[in-house]
C-alpha cells in the first residue's frame, strides 16, 4: 500500500524477490481464487495473509495498492520482497530514495514426529509433535477418529490437539506393543496433507506396583 497513486506495472519493474520465484501482478482470475479461499475458510478463521490482503484492499484509496501473485513458493522458506529504490509515482516526478523490504515465510511441509519418553506404562499418553498445527476439523465429537489408527485397538481411545501437539490416550495395556499410524488424510491448518503415512511404535511396560498414602490424616481405633 502506498501514500500516492502508482502505476502497478512500474512498481512491478522495481520489485525483487529473494530467493527467486516467478511473480506477477494479480488479476481478475486471482479475485476468483481469493473469493473461493474466503468461502473455504468461512467460519474457520481466514489465513493471516488473506485477511491482511482483504483489509488493505478495502481501506486503501483507489490506485494506491498492488497485489502480487507469487508462484512456486517452497515450503519452510523465508522470502524477502524488495521494493525500490527509485519507485515512481503517478502523482509527480519524484521517486523514493530508499528501498522497502517485506519479509514473509511459508509453512513447512507437514510432518509428524514422536515425543521422546523413556518408558511408557498403562494409561500413559502417546505424544507427538507436528511441524504445523493440525486442523481441528479432523476431530468431530459425533464421528470416530479417522486420521489415526492404532493396533491393537486402545479401549476408550481419544485424540486431543493443542496447536502442534497431538496426544493419543486411552486404556492401554501393559506388556503390549502398539503401532500408531497417521494416515495421509491428516491435514494441517494450511490444507497440507501428509505425503505418506507416519508410523510409530510404542512398547507399554507392565504397570508399576504403587502404594499411595491417604490425602488426609486418619485415626486407628483399637477395640476395647
Amino acid at each position: 500500500q502506498f501514500d500516492q497513486r502508482v502505476y502497478p506495472e512500474d512498481i512491478l519493474g522495481c520489485t525483487f524477490l529473494s530467493p527467486p520465484a516467478p511473480f506477477r501482478l494479480a488479476n481478475s482470475d486471482d479475485d476468483v481464487f481469493f473469493a473461493a479461499e474466503e468461502k473455504h475458510f468461512s467460519g474457520k478463521g481466514l489465513p493471516t495473509n488473506f485477511t491482511y490482503l482483504q483489509t488493505s484492499r478495502s481501506n486503501a484509496p483507489e490506485g494506491r495498492w498492488i497485489c502480487l501473485q507469487i508462484q512456486d513458493l517452497q515450503p519452510g522458506t523465508n522470502y524477502n520482497i524488495t521494493l525500490g529504490p527509485q519507485l515512481p509515482s503517478e502523482e509527480g516526478p519524484r521517486k523514493t530514495e530508499k528501498k522497502y523490504d517485506v519479509i514473509f515465510s511459508t509453512p513447512a511441509t507437514l510432518g509428524i514426529s514422536k515425543v521422546f519418553q523413556e518408558n511408557h506404562y498403562p494409561k500413559d499418553s502417546f505424544r507427538f509433535t507436528a511441524t504445523n498445527a493440525i486442523a481441528q476439523d479432523l476431530l468431530d465429537d459425533d464421528s470416530p477418529v479417522e486420521f489415526v489408527n492404532v493396533e491393537p485397538p486402545i479401549e476408550d481411545m481419544s485424540v486431543t490437539l493443542y496447536g502442534n501437539s497431538i496426544n493419543v490416550q486411552g486404556l492401554t495395556k501393559g506388556n503390549t506393543q502398539y503401532t500408531v499410524t497417521f494416515l495421509k488424510s491428516t491435514v494441517d491448518v494450511f490444507g497440507q496433507h501428509l505425503a505418506q503415512e507416519a508410523v510409530f511404535e510404542f512398547n507399554v511396560l507392565a504397570a508399576k506396583a504403587k502404594l499411595y498414602p491417604f490425602q488426609q490424616g486418619f485415626l486407628t481405633l483399637y477395640p476395647t
